[in-house]
């Protein structure tokens, strides 16, 4: 009567199981327990210790871009010009990476356009937006790219896509409001001077704002 109860279940003691933590790398064990009990030779001060080491095990197991790459170191060689490798880091991490790469292949975009490959940004831009249709980042940096081509009512279009998805988003109210003054300009100086319609309407227009990466 007064002795202590046993159990037939295979479980796992807190001194047995911090000893198996204790012996074994993380990385190289995998965990089951099926009973935890407390027997008095070893107390429940081993708690903390145990939920530690589960803590660590699972974030060994958790990649994060933080950790992989700096963003913004990226962007910092973006801006300084060193666009082939940053270039070769993106492509290095996108590879390898396991999670949601939409923040590297905006930045590989900006690459590109930097680079002059604007055939190669306005593909990744149309896959963004495909992917994220509600992100307006994709739709403000492919108008950015048209409307240094000249193309202001596709920029336009994609700028009233991108305010359509987020109204309150500056960046693009500012861009478009800059084609619709452009545009009115271009407007008057055709009514003005028709001869010279033509020539001035697929002028490019360099004032919008791009945005540098995707926001959070």
């Amino acid at each position: 009567m007064g002795r202590e109860r046993k159990t037939d279940n295979p479980g796992v003691g807190l001194c047995g199981l911090a000893k198996t933590l204790g012996r074994y790398p993380i990385s190289e064990q995998t965990l089951r327990v099926t009973a935890i009990t407390s027997p008095p030779t070893c107390g429940f001060h081993l708690l903390p210790r145990i939920f530690a080491i589960l803590v660590i095990g699972l974030s060994l197991g958790t990649p994060t871009l933080a950790d992989d790459l700096d963003l913004d170191a990226v962007r910092s060689m973006i801006e300084n010009g060193e666009t082939t490798s940053a270039l070769e880091l993106l492509d290095q991490e996108i590879a390898s990476s396991t999670s949601d790469s939409a923040a590297l292949q905006f930045l590989r975009a900006r690459i590109f356009v930097t680079m002059g490959d604007l055939e190669k940004a306005e593909r990744i831009y149309r896959e963004l937006i495909t992917r994220y249709p509600a992100r307006p980042e994709p739709y403000n940096n492919l108008a950015h790219l048209y409307s240094a081509q000249g193309k202001l009512d596709q920029a336009a279009s994609l700028l009233r896509a991108g305010l359509y998805t987020d109204p309150a988003y500056r960046a693009l109210f500012d861009n478009l409001t800059r084609i619709y003054a452009e545009q009115a300009a271009r407007s008057l100086s055709a009514a003005l001077d028709p001869e010279d319609a033509e020539s001035r309407k697929a002028l490019p227009l360099g004032t919008l704002n791009e945005i540098p990466t995707l926001l959070d």
